[in-house]
């Protein structure tokens, strides 16, 4: 059998430009495939140094005092003036002055109750009964009526109106006479002998009824 050269020739030209043809766009497709993976893993990085320079400085801009820093030179603390948000905390009332109202008000309430207590106050002493009529002569002038010495027994009471105990130690009388309106002249006097300082009488908030044995002796136009 005999073979044409010539169709021989074409047929492997056009096997090899069909092989070659094929190669290269498989090479193309493969550069073409690492070109789109650079410029990917490029614009991912890049896409990545944007974001992360966004999230940095939150699009805004350095300050122009501070230059960044977040200090301000010493001389310009007087004429800088800082801008605070209105929700911000800072700006909300504190209640300072009224917790320290109430602690005042609280401590005038209890100093007042505690002056009110502790406050000390006056024992008083009374009497309820009638004029004395009854009376005890031990000694007296016959002759003359020149003197006189009696005594009598009275009661009264010792009032107190602290609320704190009150201790009374000792207790007497003065008598006076007032024969005449201008007239201040002792005549007597009285006492208790019912309590002392080693048992003194203690009072609190209550009454107590005293019982004193009074010595009077009266001379002159008084007798």
């Amino acid at each position: 059998m005999a073979v044409n050269p010539q169709f021989m020739h074409d047929w492997w030209a056009k096997w090899s430009s069909r092989v070659r043809s094929a190669f290269s766009r498989d090479g193309i497709e493969a550069s073409s495939s690492r070109q789109n993976l650079v410029e990917n893993a490029v614009s991912s990085h890049a896409r990545t140094t944007t974001s992360d320079y966004t999230e940095l400085n939150g699009g805004s801009v350095p300050c122009p005092s501070c230059n960044g820093s977040g200090l301000i030179p010493k001389e310009l603390e007087s004429t800088l003036v800082a801008l605070i948000p209105v929700n911000d905390e800072r700006l909300k009332p504190k209640r300072t002055w009224l917790y320290i109202s109430i602690w005042i008000m609280v401590c005038i309430i209890i100093g007042g109750v505690l002056l009110f207590l502790f406050m000390p106050r006056t024992v008083v002493l009374n009497s309820n009964e009638v004029p004395i009529e009854i009376v005890h002569v031990y000694d007296r002038d016959n002759a003359t009526s020149t003197y006189i010495d009696f005594y009598f027994l009275n009661t009264i009471n010792v009032s107190s109106g602290n609320y704190l105990p009150v201790s009374v130690l000792n207790i007497t009388a003065t008598i006076i006479s007032k024969f005449q309106p201008w007239s201040m002249d002792v005549v007597g006097y009285g006492e208790n002998d019912t309590f002392s300082q080693t048992t003194p009488l203690d009072l609190y908030r209550n009454t107590r009824e005293l019982s004193f044995n009074n010595t009077v002796s009266l001379k002159g136009f008084a007798a």
